[in-house]
């Protein structure tokens, strides 16, 4: 089985943070749901950040489209989770 995230961050330690893009798509389209229940989606949805938990990925944050474009939403969750600003 493989699992690849939306967004990963490694740090010159080692860590890695996943970002996961979340929409509302994958818990209402019939060609995505393959006519599971939310709660049944959900729960795969936290058995697959187990998984990638013990695969290595050190932190794992979610945000949503909204976030993006507002970027201060996102920028807050990124750093919260451990991912390192870059100063330019």
């Amino acid at each position: 089985m493989s699992f690849r995230v939306d967004f990963a961050w490694y740090s010159a330690s080692g860590r890695i943070v996943a970002g996961e893009l979340d929409g509302e798509e994958k818990y209402v389209n019939p060609s995505m749901t393959q006519g599971k229940s939310i709660s049944a989606i959900v729960q795969d949805e936290r058995e697959r950040e187990n998984l990638l938990s013990k695969c290595g990925i050190s932190n794992i944050f979610r945000f949503t489209f909204q976030d993006a474009l507002q970027r201060q939403p996102l920028i807050k969750k990124a750093v919260q989770a451990g991912v390192q600003k870059a100063v330019y």
